[in-house]
């Protein structure tokens, strides 16, 4: 009999022919679980076969496909360390690992040492004498140093010692008597003729001496005071990097007795 014409959800009745009443058997629900874990071996096995094989195609950085297409590198003969023969008997020559890098290795560039400049150089008095210049110029090519000299002309006031007015033939007579006692005698042409002088002095007494040697000789001078241009002589040398130098070289010349040593620039 139904209970309000409905029947049960969860069970159902048939009659069984000996009279009982049994419950319905619900259905066997095996096969379903069956599947399921086949579906995990499935899934879990190929979970593996990617672990194992297909992971290094998602970690390189080359693409699939220059993996696919990539050459098997060539392998590097080694160089033979002795001569080999070909077959036609010509020897072929062998070069070694130094020999190469030695060729294809560039030389280094060569260190470029600029030449010093000089700066300074040495000039060596003003000199009107003919003697003193001459000793001024021996000092400095003792020490190995060439000299160049300049010339100014200046004006200056002498003392003359004339000897006498000639004619041409009997003034040089004169004069070559006169040189005997003194080496700086000289003619000036005069008046229409030629003087003869036994000397020319910036210095009064060294021509008041000169004339009494002469008055002892028996010959007589008078003075004559005149204006002349002079040569004033510059004696100058050395090529100098350092002032330092310059000043070692002019403290070496005043102790060998040079005076007016000044340092320059070089020109």
């Amino acid at each position: 009999m139904n209970d309000g014409g409905l029947e049960s959800e969860s069970e159902s009745f048939v009659d069984d022919p000996a009279g009982n009443v049994e419950k319905e058997i619900p259905p066997n629900r095996g096969g379903g679980s069956r599947l399921f874990i086949l579906l995990l071996i499935v899934v879990g096995a190929a979970g593996a076969g990617f672990y194992l094989f297909g992971q290094e195609l998602f970690v390189s950085d080359t693409p699939v496909a220059q993996l696919k297409s990539k050459k098997p590198e060539k392998i590097k003969m080694p160089i033979r360390t002795q001569p080999a023969e070909s077959s036609e008997g010509v020897k072929e020559e062998v070069v070694s690992l130094e020999k190469v890098a030695a060729v294809v290795t560039p030389p280094a560039a060569a260190k470029v040492t600029r030449p010093a400049v000089a700066s300074f150089a040495l000039t060596a008095g003003s000199f009107l004498y003919r003697n003193s210049l001459e000793q001024a110029r021996a000092l400095i090519e003792k020490l190995g140093y060439k000299v160049d000299s300049s010339q100014s002309m200046e004006p200056h006031e002498v003392t003359r010692l004339r000897v006498g007015l000639y004619g041409r033939p009997l003034a040089e007579k004169r004069l070559a008597e006169v040189k005997r006692i003194s080496d700086g005698a000289f003619i000036v042409a005069e008046e229409g003729k030629f003087a003869v002088y036994a000397g020319s002095f910036l210095s009064l007494d060294k021509a008041r001496r000169l004339a009494d040697m002469l008055y002892q000789k028996g010959v007589r001078v008078d003075e004559r005071q005149v204006k002349v241009d002079l040569p004033r002589t510059t004696l100058r040398f050395g090529e100098f990097v350092e002032r330092s130098e310059a000043r070692k070289i002019m403290k070496k010349l005043e102790k060998m007795g040079m005076e007016k040593l000044q340092i320059v620039p070089f020109k």
